[in-house]
């Protein structure tokens, strides 16, 4: 199965998405040896530097917050940090492709500029529903992890295992939706481009078979996954439950 495990290489790039997760446990465990925002905290290196006794005592708090025995923390948090590389993996994917979505959204508007299309009832139509539903897959894909940077932040603030367990719970409730509407993006993206390497290749009419004979088909699939996702948690409302 170790093709199903990430590189060195691109654990280390998921660094800086594992910071929401990361940074509240060390701050947690070392107290203000670890600054805000220092993304250069090595743990050992913090173990080391550390006063064991106050070490052992912080993190006697965590487990008594969490309500498990103190050996069972590397467990608990490994299997959650698991998760949210997962969450990781896909925010990493999300950060590229937006910016080329937006890069596709101006050429389809200038698209629908050109003087020579413009004519085009159907083709107008198809742009017009094309800008909407990327636009609404963007802003679903964006929530979602708005929700989940949220609900992780609420979860240090609120420690407890259910805490923990219901927005691990809700990042896979979530995968199947992400990395389906992802994936779909990407290829649309990925195809777009290899056809058009720049904006100023191909001409309008190129462009138009290409959206219809390419980009369109699936587009609507990709909305019904979107539309099928489970209800986001908002922030506060597993805690509430718990209350």
């Amino acid at each position: 199965m170790k093709y199903l495990c990430l590189s060195d290489q691109k654990m280390v790039q998921l660094r800086k998405y594992m910071r929401i997760f990361t940074q509240p446990l060390m701050r947690r465990i070392f107290g203000d040896a670890v600054a805000e925002g220092d993304d250069s905290a090595d743990f050992m290196t913090l173990l080391q530097d550390s006063d064991p006794a106050e070490t052992l005592r912080r993190l006697e708090v965590l487990a008594e917050a969490l309500n498990i025995p103190i050996q069972s923390i590397p467990t608990f948090l490994e299997d959650f940090a698991d998760i949210y590389m997962s969450f990781s993996y896909y925010q990493e994917y999300l950060d590229d492709i937006v910016p080329r979505l937006v890069d596709m959204l101006g050429e389809i508007a200038d698209l629908k500029n050109s003087f020579q299309m413009k004519q085009d009832l159907n083709l107008m139509n198809a742009c017009n529903g094309l800008t909407r539903d990327l636009g609404d897959l963007t802003v679903g894909l964006t929530g979602r992890f708005e929700s989940f940077h949220t609900n992780t932040k609420g979860a240090w603030n609120n420690i407890s295992v259910e805490r923990f367990s219901e927005v691990g719970a809700m990042v896979k409730a979530h995968h199947t939706t992400i990395g389906g509407v992802l994936c779909g993006l990407g290829i649309k993206l990925n195809a777009w481009r290899q056809r058009f390497p720049s904006r100023d290749s191909g001409g309008p009419q190129a462009r138009a078979e290409f959206l219809h004979s390419s980009v369109l088909p699936g587009i609507k699939q990709l909305m019904a996954l979107n539309e099928r996702a489970p209800v986001l948690m908002g922030a506060g409302q597993a805690s509430d439950r718990a209350a």
